[in-house]
């Protein structure tokens, strides 16, 4: 069992075994690892869409702003 949490900008992963044997215990820990790279490559794209929206984004709210004054 997988519990984990984020303290001071730290991703702590703790498992909770009963009774396993060591190629399932590494096994698993692989799976979690691989999913926790997965998920980061894809907020890493998602953050890097976003940013390179962004001062388009502003530049619109801005010139909207304007046109209100």
């Amino acid at each position: 069992q997988l519990q984990a949490d984020v303290v001071d900008q730290e991703l702590r992963i703790c498992f909770i075994v009963t009774e396993a044997e060591e190629w399932h215990l590494r096994h698993k820990f692989e799976q979690q690892i691989a999913l926790i790279e997965r998920q980061l490559e894809v907020t890493q794209w998602q953050v890097m869409g976003f940013n390179s929206e962004l001062p388009e984004f502003v530049q619109g709210e801005l010139r909207e702003r304007r046109t209100r004054i």
